[in-house]
């Protein structure tokens, strides 16, 4: 649970009992990590800036280096873009000349509500977070600032400061820049993120002059501390930081407050910050790279929410800022979770360097190799294998039918890991291999990438137009879970180019094969949008990794005065 006050993987300065204005220190840093989603598995393509101008991909394995690239040292801003997640961002303190390491996890973007930019609206928030009221005529396109009087999508998330987790999704890290431009670290009580599209998928902001109102709920278990009023932050993607700008009054179990743009909103109260810093160290004397440090106020007056953790580096040392004056919980974990150390220590009213922290770590790592063929025996050419071991994935790119992999492990026994073959010239899964995790060293041996097709699509016609969309050029997924007694699924896609969002959610007592109806369906694409008609359908023929089959019925065009159609197509999509 809790609020990421920060800590990083490399040296900051002491701060003094009045530091001023903040003001950027230059350096130059390589900044290396991973990018995941909020299944844990590793994001790929997606696009990861670091400064004014470092720039990198990630691999199938979702990691990425960026070498040499000019950043402020105190406040490392790392951006990443997806399309179909929100922009994550990551704020270090770094180092130069060193390796700095960082975790992304990405929030994919759900719906949470449509309404007229004429006329305004009120967004109900997901997860019960609160809600959000639009002034009417008060939207505008965010590029050329001209006013849009058209059908708004709003895609947000709620950020519970009390959910286990938090510290992995948390945008930047929670320091802030008052309105006297002062560093301080946030408590959070309630955070939000909202991003407003047009109907041809163009970027919206609220308008010159206009305000929104903001209803954030407050967490139960922060009830008991959260003030009367409370400071508004909104996180600078540039900056990395937090920027204070406006209040927030408590109404009840809610904060409200009204806001001029749209970004990540934060009900923040500061508190006075000091320099920490650890070196981890294993019990061989060697330091623990990757290791995550995890600290928390244990006063009885402190707030669930006080709490931040960070990654070593290279060389076992981690750093940052941290609450003064606060009795702390210290503790280090290895990439499973496992606790490798615990103990309180502080309060801090100065520099807190703790030197060398020895922690018992029996982990090492072991090497995974082999070869991949195809459906005809062939090398793969270009493809990846994916090694499920420890209940952590991690892939390897084939290399003319070759793969290595070195993967840390955070303990030693024997263990069984699973390899799977990817083919993504001709699109196919291979069946899963068990092989035996003995030492350092695993050969799995030649690997078919033949027996499940890869291929994901969504095609349908209406109109007498056809609308296709593959992956992985086109984002999708489909989501099947459980409510109460009914089976959902909920299928997405997006596309950038031309601009095109799909969503629908299907409703029955299980999505085995059979038709099922959909309780909603919209199509937004260039120019309006197609929406559930007098009746729509799914027949599903597939549900295990897949989730495919047909759709037929009717559709209502809101370019053309919400005059229905009959539509059929066709999908299949990985479940998430």
């Amino acid at each position: 649970m809790g609020t990421l006050f920060y800590l990083g993987c490399q040296k900051s300065a002491s701060l003094s009992t009045d530091p001023g204005p903040y003001t950027p220190e230059p350096g130059v840093a390589t900044i290396s990590g991973r990018v995941t989603d909020e299944r844990k598995m590793p994001v790929s393509g997606a696009v990861v800036k670091a400064g004014a101008t470092g720039i990198a991909t990630t691999d199938v394995d979702g990691r990425f280096t960026i070498k040499n690239v000019s950043i402020d040292k105190k406040a490392g801003a790392i951006r990443v873009e997806k399309d179909s997640f929100f922009t994550g961002v990551k704020t270090l303190v770094v180092g130069a000349g060193n390796e700095n390491n960082v975790a992304v996890q990405l929030l994919r973007k759900k719906v949470a509500g449509t309404f007229s930019a004429a006329s305004g609206g009120t967004v109900t928030l997901p997860s019960g977070g609160g809600k959000v009221a639009f002034p009417a005529e008060g939207v505008m396109n965010e590029a050329t600032k001209a006013a849009y009087t058209g059908t708004v999508t709003t895609s947000a998330f709620f950020f519970d400061p009390t959910a286990a987790g938090f510290e992995n999704i948390i945008p930047g890290a929670l320091r802030g820049l008052d309105s006297n431009n002062r560093e301080t670290g946030l408590q959070s009580f309630s955070m939000i993120a909202v991003e407003l599209t047009g109907a041809n998928g163009q970027k919206l902001q609220l308008a010159a002059g206009k305000t929104a109102t903001i209803t954030f709920a407050i967490p139960a278990g922060l009830r008991a501390q959260a003030p009367a009023t409370i400071p508004l932050w909104y996180l600078n993607e540039t900056t990395g930081l937090w920027k204070e700008e406006g209040r927030a009054t408590r109404q009840g179990n809610t904060y409200v407050g009204t806001v001029t743009h749209f970004s990540y909103w934060n009900c923040d109260a500061p508190f006075e910050l000091v320099d920490f810093s650890a070196i981890i160290k294993a019990q061989s004397g060697d330091p623990l790279p990757n290791a995550k440090v995890v600290l928390q106020a244990t006063g009885a007056a402190d707030s669930l929410s006080i709490y931040g953790s960070g990654l070593t580096g290279a060389d076992g040392y981690t750093g940052g800022k941290v609450p003064a004056g606060r009795t702390l919980k210290m503790q280090v974990l290895d990439k499973c979770g496992n606790l490798l150390y615990s103990k309180i220590i502080g309060p801090f009213t100065g520099k807190a360097d703790l030197g060398n922290v020895t922690v018992t770590y029996n982990g090492g790592i072991v090497t995974f190799s082999g070869t991949a063929v195809n459906c005809s025996d062939a090398p793969i050419t270009n493809g990846y294998v994916t090694i499920t071991l420890d209940g952590a994935v991690n892939r390897a790119t084939v290399t003319n039918g070759s793969f290595s992999l070195a993967i840390p492990r955070c303990i030693s026994t024997a263990a069984t890991a699973s390899v799977v073959a990817y083919d993504l010239v001709a699109l196919a899964e291979g069946t899963a291999k068990e092989v035996a995790v003995n030492g350092t060293t695993v050969n799995a041996g030649q690997l078919k990438a033949c027996g499940t097709s890869l291929e994901q699509f969504f095609t349908y016609s209406v109109n007498g137009v056809e609308y296709n969309f593959t992956a992985p050029a086109d984002s999708m997924y489909a989501r099947v879970y459980k409510s109460n007694t009914d089976s959902i699924a909920d299928i997405s896609v997006y596309s950038s180019s031309p601009y095109t969002r799909l969503s629908g959610s299907l409703r029955a007592a299980s999505m085995q094969p059979g038709t099922k109806t959909f309780d909603y369906f919209s199509f937004y694409r260039e120019g309006g949008s197609f929406q559930t008609g007098k009746v729509l359908t799914a027949t599903i023929t597939e549900n295990s990794k897949y989730l495919a089959g047909t759709i037929s019925g009717t559709v209502a065009d809101s370019s053309n005065g919400n005059q229905t159609y009959s539509v059929t197509g066709k999908f299949r999509m990985k479940r998430q």
